[in-house]
């Protein structure tokens, strides 16, 4: 039987990330001289898409999300401590790492979750952290997997928000959201996901 591969999001459904996120964000956008978000909610739409072209929407050019980037690496690296992984995912990346190939594909920056996941002792468990460093599309991200894959390879993508949602099913994925990230369920349900993951437990059960 083919080994599937399940594709991961990094914050939100991995990491607890939320509060430190939007604090971040939210300095390194000062730094720019863009104008503040609208709350929680204005930092939670740039999510409804992918992060890229809510950055965009926002008025800033290519240099200046590069410059963004820049700016928030040091500043997610220095939170870390603040940002845990959710409960019982360490257990669920051991085990899923058992019956099939995990990777994270995230909208941070690849060498951010690397190191977290190193500190937590689980990065042999992944093949590969591919960040918006690496490619800003979570969909050709996660083509790049299909296209090495044996035909017939089950791809699951797993991610919390409704941009995930939608970049998983341009790119052919299963979509999985989760109940516990930044965006609901039910806002994540206009984007039609296959499958609701109430608990890590129920990712670890797509493999059975």
């Amino acid at each position: 039987m083919t080994q599937p591969i399940f594709l991961l999001d990094y914050d939100g459904t991995l990491a607890d990330s939320l509060a430190v996120w939007k604090r971040c964000l939210a300095e390194a956008l000062v730094a720019l001289g863009v104008p503040r978000l609208r709350g929680q909610e204005g930092f939670l739409q740039l999510f409804d898409d992918n992060m890229t072209a809510g950055l965009h929407d926002l008025g800033l050019g290519r240099a200046q999300i590069r410059a963004l980037f820049d700016d928030l690496r040091p500043k997610l690296v220095a939170e870390q401590d603040n940002t845990p992984l959710f409960d019982g995912i360490p257990e669920m990346l051991r085990e899923l790492s058992q019956h099939a190939e995990v990777a994270v594909v995230t909208s941070n920056v690849g060498a951010v979750v690397r190191a977290k996941l190193a500190d937590e002792g689980l990065l042999d468990c992944v093949s590969d952290v591919l960040g918006s460093d690496a490619e800003p599309s979570k969909v050709r991200k996660i083509q790049r997997f299909q296209d090495r894959a044996p035909e017939g390879t089950p791809i699951y993508y797993v991610g919390d928000t409704l941009g995930d949602m939608r970049e998983g099913r341009v790119a052919g994925a299963i979509t999985v959201a989760v109940a516990w990230g930044w965006h609901s369920t039910e806002r994540m349900s206009t984007a039609y996901p296959d499958v609701i993951a109430q608990s890590p437990q129920d990712i670890l059960a797509l493999t059975t």
